[in-house]
């Protein structure tokens, strides 16, 4: 008879460690969530300045040509 209680409370303990791994698993899921929509945010911006930055001295000159196009008629 001993055995058997004993057998029971094992199964009461193991029943008590699921929902600690549930919590876990749910702590992981928002973790995981909370990043994901902010890393969109940030990295819309991002690019706009990002690729910009590093391209400006490439495309810096084909601007102004342009503007340079328009002046020298009007020099003209």
């Amino acid at each position: 008879m001993d055995e058997e209680d004993e057998g029971d409370e094992g199964d009461e303990g193991a029943e008590e460690e699921f929902p600690l791994l549930i919590t876990h698993y749910s702590l992981l899921i928002t973790h995981y969530s909370l990043p994901s929509p902010q890393s969109p945010i940030p990295i819309t911006p991002y690019p706009q300045r990002g690729p910009r930055v590093p391209q400006s001295p490439i495309k810096y000159t084909p601007p102004v040509s342009p503007q340079k196009d328009e002046t020298l008629p009007s020099l003209t």
